[in-house]
């Protein structure tokens, strides 16, 4: 399959807007307020097992598409006490790229946990599709390299398009290596789709220097009904990390949302 890359402008400028911020911030963190960006990219391979369309036709693929995935981020200190983070997340699929870009403001009035809003916006390459999503999310320390995040939050879509959806993730660093496990519930209640949609995410990242480290993951995702078979997608890469940013500590570790219509999109439900 050969991978698309003709993303909207929109999108490539969000991209390299963070990019510039995060690499700029990186010299000078101490007057803007910039205190650590993060860059991954690397590819994806996504295996789908043989189901009928539950909504109608659904756009066929191959079995196991070689896809191209990128992530960015920077977080930014207001004050001692309140933060923000941007992300942006490109990742190629089977009926076309999805692109996000997402918003957190947060406190973080203690190191052991930190809490507030996100808000995020995503858009499918070259078909009017516009999704997003907001809600509450917070990361709390429960022993000393181990958190917990717990988020929840309601979405809206082209198309009357609606969702409720709430996740969690234990987070565990041990020297090198810091694991991830992620587990999120969706309920789609439409007229032409009732469905609760199941993603599980298993991960560790390896630190190989300072700011270099090397991901993998694979995650599970599953709608209930007749027909819905499981898709397991597996990611793996590179990530480059500047400054206080990274482990398991609440104060240092990114809010990682999910996209729960992305599974949709796969599927050509969407």
């Amino acid at each position: 399959m050969r991978v698309r890359n003709q993303w909207g402008p929109p999108m490539r400028i969000s991209l390299v807007a963070i990019a510039v911020a995060a690499l700029s911030g990186s010299a000078t963190a101490g007057t803007l307020g910039i205190t650590g960006a993060e860059f991954r990219l690397g590819t994806a391979a996504l295996h789908s097992g043989t189901a009928e369309a539950i909504l109608g036709p659904v756009t066929k693929t191959d079995p196991a598409p070689t896809l191209f995935l990128g992530f960015a981020a920077v977080d930014v200190a207001i004050t001692p006490a309140h933060g923000v983070q941007l992300d942006a997340v490109l990742e190629d699929g089977p009926v076309g790229a999805i692109g996000c870009i997402g918003g957190h403001l947060f406190m973080t009035p203690e190191d052991a946990h930190k809490y507030g809003l996100y808000g995020a916006l995503a858009d499918l390459d070259g078909k009017a599709v516009t999704w997003g999503e907001f809600g509450v999310e917070g990361i709390l320390a429960l022993a000393p390299g181990t958190s917990l995040e717990l988020r929840g939050g309601l979405g809206y879509g082209t198309g009357g398009l609606d969702w409720v959806t709430a996740g969690a993730a234990l987070t565990r660093t041990r020297g090198a290596v810091t694991y991830r496990v992620a587990a999120t519930l969706t309920e789609f209640d439409e007229t032409a789709l009732h469905s609760f949609a199941t993603e599980v995410t298993i991960g560790a990242d390896l630190r190989l220097a300072e700011r270099l480290s090397t991901f993998a993951e694979a995650t599970y995702a599953r709608l209930d009904g007749a027909g819905a078979a499981p898709q397991t997608t597996y990611r793996a890469g590179l990530a480059l990390t500047f400054g206080a940013l990274g482990g398991a500590s609440p104060k240092t570790q990114l809010f990682r949302a999910t996209d729960p219509v992305a599974q949709l999109v796969r599927r050509g439900y969407y």
